[in-house]
């Protein structure tokens, strides 16, 4: 873009309005304006201006021009209208405000949290020397001071002269301020290893680095049930758990990180002793170490994967899931409880034991009657996030996607902004963690922005900001489970439904539920991979995925002691669909072209593991995870799933 006395690159010097310098270049009532910039910089961008960066060098009355400056050249300006300027002033002004505003709620947020007005949790320390110049110095010393003690308690390293030619890995330090429920509770110092700088076969074998851990569904069953049968939740978190891991066979040498207080002898260094955070195999090592100790302790796994361990004592029981190092525990008496905190504390540190508050970002509130989770505290601060960053208020929505919408691959632009596209991903991501654990009501809205992540256009970021203000109606949002009412055990039920076509590439989109004790405990909402040529083709297919979903409960909850006894009701709003899956359907014409492993609902029915219910289209829950909804329909699903009294009459 140029003018009648310069050139400028938008790319280097952005004006918020493009057509400010061509429409009004030849006014003669005009203003030139000029930025001055720190000398660090040739140029800061036009909307983000203070007003004191303003300085007025020349004012001619007959010909009314000012000038300000914009950097070390005097003739360097743009040309605007007077009233653009004063319009450009009141914007700079509001942004001072706003910016004073913002300093002022973070210093009452951090008093809040404990923390000096001064100290920002938000911004840990970068490296060693950033720590220790900062006025909480003592407390990261301390939690050094912590993380070298726990090294040398656990013989994790050695001071060693490596062979010649050795590799030796570099080490990263993490500085954080630990919060739990918006409180700050401890400094954190950790030490990991440059893992990126192994080599397969010299420090590390690329075929043991598997690592499960506890998934989400599997938490939710695990907590349903402990309501359902009246139990408490505790947690632990082990302290330094990687350290437990043996090294094997693998040699590590690494640099000493320059914070340690160790003097290290010349042409020596640190060599692993034990698996590190950071190291390829440092999860898989601690994985075998505890399923292995779980089992020679009499607690026996009871998945393949080995995240869910359990013992009985006649109707007595407790169960442990493990996430890494956190663990909930549910037991049906404190003898049970009190007897596994004495065994493990006498092989591990742990903290942690009381009550579970807190689980993988979830926040858990237990009473006598019911246990609820949501993600208040997670969701306000992401729409803090947002709303810093497009630098306006929401304006709240009923629904989280508008009926009708289809996002589309044609709406994204060839070579998106890079800095845009970044915050898209790392946005969408966060969105995906709340409808992944809590929030069912967006998992339609995520998955159809997740397919934009490498290029989103207008359409699919107004989604997404529509998205945002629907959370800003709604920011909080609890799922209960509750005690049993009833004494038999059949308490699994799911409903599976589709909307045939309606994405772009006409693929139909699969909306899966099920329940536990009539409270959600795992949801899916997902584009088919096959397209389905008729409404009843694409209900099938999801109703085989819910035979999958049904198939695998079920086994899981007779390992656990909860077998059920008849047939897992899923409800089905498509007549055509029912009649597949109940009787054979082999040789109808409507259906032998389905490829075989969908008719997987069919062997499930037939097997007496499951059975299609039908149910009134205004009485399916999963409608919401396969479209968007009006707000009628939505509120009718969302009060269905999360009431635990919904009575499903079939028909």
């Amino acid at each position: 873009m140029s003018s009648n006395q310069a050139q400028f690159d938008e790319h280097v010097f952005p004006f918020r309005k493009r057509s400010i310098v061509d429409k009004f270049q030849r006014d003669d009532n005009s203003i030139d304006i000029l930025f001055q910039a720190p000398t660090s910089v040739k140029w800061i961008p036009y909307n983000r201006l203070h007003v004191s960066n303003y300085t007025k060098v020349r004012y001619d009355p007959p010909s009314d021009i000012m000038v300000l400056r914009v950097n070390t050249d005097p003739q360097t300006y743009v040309r605007v209208t007077q009233k653009q300027y004063n319009m450009d002033m009141l914007d700079l002004l509001k942004v001072a405000a706003e910016e004073h505003y913002a300093h002022l709620a973070a210093a009452s947020h951090r008093i809040l949290k404990g923390l000096d007005p001064e100290i920002n949790p938000d911004r840990p320390p970068k490296n060693y020397k950033d720590a220790v110049s900062r006025k909480d110095r003592e407390q990261w010393e301390e939690a050094m001071m912590k993380e070298y003690h726990g090294f040398q308690d656990m013989k994790a390293l050695a001071i060693v002269k490596p062979p010649k030619g050795a590799r030796l890995l570099d080490t990263l330090t993490r500085w954080e301020y630990k919060e739990e429920n918006g409180k700050l509770v401890k400094y954190k110092v950790r030490m990991t290893i440059r893992g990126d700088q192994q080599v397969p076969g010299e420090s590390f074998v690329a075929t043991d680095l598997y690592a499960p851990v506890l998934k989400a569904h599997e938490s939710r069953l695990l907590l349903a049930i402990a309501a359902a049968e009246g139990c408490s939740v505790y947690k632990t978190d082990t302290s330094q758990a990687f350290l437990y891991g043996s090294m094997e066979n693998d040699v590590v040498y690494i640099r000493a990180p320059d914070w340690w207080p160790e003097p290290i002898p010349e042409g020596h260094c640190l060599q692993l002793l034990k698996s590190i955070y950071g190291t390829r195999q440092a999860a898989r090592r601690w994985h075998k170490h505890i399923s292995a100790w779980m089992e020679a302790n009499g607690y026996l796994a009871v998945n393949s994967e080995k995240t869910i361990f359990m013992k009985r004592e006649g109707k007595h029981f407790i169960i442990h899931g493990l996430f890494v190092d956190d663990m909930m525990h549910i037991s049906t008496n404190t003898k049970l409880k009190n007897e596994f905190m004495e065994k493990y504390s006498k092989d591990f540190s742990i903290t942690g034991g009381g009550f579970m508050k807190t689980f993988l970002g979830m926040e858990i509130e237990q009473s006598n009657r019911s246990i609820k989770l949501h993600l208040d505290h997670y969701v306000s601060e992401m729409l803090n996030e947002y709303k810093t960053y497009i630098k306006k208020s929401l304006r709240p929505k009923r629904v989280p996607f508008s009926p009708g919408v289809v996002l589309r691959p044609e709406d994204s632009p060839p070579i998106p902004d890079p800095s845009k596209q970044k915050f898209y991903r790392s946005f969408v991501a966060k969105l995906q963690f709340a409808a992944s654990w809590i929030r069912f009501d967006i998992s339609f809205a995520v998955s159809q922005l997740a397919r934009f992540c490498a290029s989103a256009g207008s359409t699919h970021w107004a989604a997404l900001h529509h998205l945002m203000e629907y959370i800003e109606g709604l920011p909080s949002f609890k799922i209960t489970y509750r005690r049993r009412v009833r004494n038999n055990q059949d308490l699994l039920s799911g409903y599976a439904d589709s909307d045939w076509g309606n994405s772009s590439s006409r693929r139909s989109t699969s909306g899966n539920l099920m329940l536990y004790n009539q409270a959600p405990i795992m949801w899916r909402s997902k584009m088919q991979k096959t397209t389905a040529l008729s409404t009843a083709e694409a209900e099938y297919y999801s109703a085989s995925t819910a035979g999958s979903d049904v198939l695998y409960l079920r086994r899981l909850l007779e390992q656990l002691g909860f077998a059920q006894q008849s047939p897992t009701p899923v409800y089905e709003d498509n007549t055509a669909c029912i009649e597949w899956g109940n009787n054979i359907i082999g040789g109808r014409e409507r259906a032998k072209h389905i490829d075989i492993r969908k008719h997987f609902a069919h062997e499930v029915i037939q097997n007496g593991e499951m059975r299609l219910v039908r149910v009134p289209t205004s009485s399916q829950l999963a409608d919401i995870l396969t479209k968007g909804l009006h707000y009628p329909q939505w509120k009718a699903c969302v009060e269905g799933i999360l009431s635990n009294l919904k009575k499903v009459k079939s028909t």
